[in-house]
């Protein structure tokens, strides 16, 4: 198996805070990324009805009540699920009010034989609506920065932390062998032992298995590392590899920051 392992510089404190309170910015970043997959995808097909009965599909094309009904008719194997918004307010278009459009529209769901169908109360959550088929990186990135992880759902958890990690910080390791981390330079380390840094769904097959030193931790592995003596260490490239993750330390104590893990079959990485 092709273990790698990434690590990410970031500060803890901060990744543990942005699931409580995130940034607007950041939380848009993912939402747009995923709204873009959703489009791209084209499982779901999700409509805004402006009150003169503009359709508004998948965030940009404008249609008409007699070309969405058309545009209904394409093969199921594409559309598998309509959610819409009706835009509340004083109508001037064919219906009188937001229940006569649902009407109208759970009809149509009837005559093209999509039986899934929902109508939102709110426009956002016409976008923050999915089924497991499309539940995309960006996606569960959006549900940790809003804290709505949801228990029992699929492994994208894990790899959407690497992307916020990525986010909140920076990059500053990458396994350049096949023989993964830590485990071939007698080193003990918390980062050997699966623990994620903030609270993420039941993950049973741990992919990607997730492991983290806060800025305190990493400080105590740095000076115990450091006090170990590499001459007695025969393997030349075993001092080089330990070497690296003493800087590794040292660079993440004098940010004042932690480290984040990420291992994973190279196999299974997603991006």
């Amino acid at each position: 198996m092709s273990l790698r392992t990434t690590i990410y510089e970031v500060d803890i404190s901060e990744l543990k805070s942005v699931t409580k309170a995130c940034p607007p910015k950041l939380l848009e970043k993912f939402f747009a990324k995923d709204r873009a997959n959703k489009i791209k995808a084209g499982l779901v097909v999700r409509v805004v009805i402006e009150l003169d009965d503009t359709f508004i599909v998948n965030g940009k094309t404008k249609m008409t009540w007699e070309k969405f009904q058309a545009f209904q008719q394409l093969p199921e194997s594409k559309l598998k699920e309509l959610v819409w918004f009706v835009r509340p307010g004083k109508r001037t278009g064919l219906w009188r009010n937001t229940d006569d459009c649902d009407d109208a529209i759970c009809d149509l769901l009837k005559k093209t034989k999509k039986s899934r169908g929902m109508s939102c109360r709110y426009e956002w959550a016409v976008w923050n609506t999915w089924d497991d088929e499309e539940f995309t990186v960006e996606a569960a990135a959006y549900e940790i920065l809003r804290g709505k992880i949801i228990d029992g759902a699929p492994k994208q958890y894990g790899y959407a932390l690497e992307q916020i990690c990525k986010e909140l910080g920076k990059k500053v390791f990458l396994t350049p062998s096949e023989k993964g981390f830590l485990s071939h330079l007698n080193i003990k380390s918390k980062l050997n032992t699966a623990r994620d840094p903030i609270r993420l769904a039941d993950r049973k097959r741990k992919i990607p298995m997730i492991s983290f030193l806060s800025y305190q931790e990493a400080l105590a592995e740095f000076e115990k590392l450091s006090a170990v003596k590499v001459d007695a260490i025969k393997d030349k490239a075993m001092v080089k590899e330990r070497a690296r993750f003493e800087k590794l330390l040292e660079s993440a104590v004098a940010s004042q920051k932690g480290l984040v893990c990420f291992s994973y079959n190279v196999t299974n990485k997603p991006y």
